[in-house]
């Protein structure tokens, strides 16, 4: 799958995109299909490795945590999502600005209302 990369620490012009696996969602985990991304400030420390001692990310690694998508797969024990379902997440430390990214079930992760596009959510 296409996505945006951070090969190395450093200023946010040499993200490339790049070729990466689409990943395999685990215990706790969906994989969502991505509809839109979001690039924020936090993102941009993390590429610049501001953030390294209290990050766990270490390049290569793929950028955004801000996803609207929709599940495609979810690993085992998850039971308030199901495939086919709109939601919007924090997808630390998986990078959301690919075309699929994991998010863990839980807080960091609520369905979509219908009257809110993908893009603005």
């Amino acid at each position: 799958m296409r996505a945006l990369v951070a090969t190395s620490y450093g200023p946010v012009e040499n993200l490339t995109i790049g070729t990466v696996p689409v990943p395999t969602p685990g215990a706790g985990q969906l994989l969502l299909r991505v509809r839109a991304a979001g690039v924020n400030p936090y993102d941009v420390k993390l590429v610049r490795g501001t953030e390294r001692e209290f990050a766990a990310v270490e390049p290569p690694f793929v950028v955004g945590i801000d996803v609207a998508g929709t599940v495609v797969a979810i690993g085992d024990g998850v039971t308030d999502f199901a495939s086919g379902d709109e939601v919007i997440a924090l997808t630390f430390p998986s990078g959301g600005v690919a075309e699929y990214v994991l998010a863990h079930a839980g807080p960091a992760v609520a369905h979509r209302p219908p009257n809110l596009a993908p893009s603005v959510a």
